[in-house]
């Protein structure tokens, strides 16, 4: 996924991690293992979409940004730069169904 650099948050990707005994709690870490957060009460469910945070962020800006593309006169376009625009989206899209899975629990 790409990155936004505007962020001030602390930069994906965020991993979720199952508690290891029956008093832990599950927690998210970033890439250097730092912990980002540690669910309290919801626990694993919250924990998942916490760590794909980032990359729902990003698939949405893919988004925006396909979509901002595609609004420019489609239609009169030469067929090189319709192919391009719906790569794009394709591209958009499955960053947008792998973020969902990842906060849904299936990656």
């Amino acid at each position: 996924m790409t990155q936004n650099t505007r962020t001030t948050y602390t930069p994906g990707p965020w991993t979720y991690h199952a508690p290891m005994n029956p008093t832990a709690r599950p927690f998210v870490t970033r890439a250097d293992g730092y912990t980002v957060a540690e669910c309290m009460i919801a626990g694993e469910s919250d924990a998942r979409l916490i760590a794909a945070a980032p990359d729902l962020l990003a698939a949405l800006h893919a988004v925006l940004e396909s979509n901002s593309a595609a609004a420019h006169d489609f239609g009169a376009q030469s067929p090189q730069h319709q192919e391009a625009v719906r790569a794009s989206q394709d591209h958009a899209e499955r960053e947008a169904r792998a973020a969902i899975a990842r906060a849904d629990g299936g990656a």
